[in-house]
């Protein structure tokens, strides 16, 4: 194999490597969307999640005063 021959297969080995990284940053670029795109679902479920709990908390308190006050009210 002559140094012409062996420049030529390493340029394009050097050219495959390089367009085998574009194709990569393109899919880690779609990976990366997604992921966001997922995290941002979640927190918007945590945080209705976060609400209804906060309104179940309010109510359980409210009743639990109702029925003290018809505890001490009853005595």
């Amino acid at each position: 194999m002559t140094i012409d021959e062996r420049l030529e297969a390493l340029t394009q080995t050097v050219e495959l490597m390089a367009h085998m990284q574009l194709e990569t940053e393109k899919k880690f670029g779609v990976a990366i969307a997604t992921i966001a795109e997922a995290q941002a679902r979640t927190e918007k479920t945590v945080n209705r999640m976060g609400r209804y709990a906060m309104l179940i908390a309010r109510d359980h308190e409210s009743r639990l005063a109702a029925l003290e006050d018809e505890n001490d009210s009853g005595e």
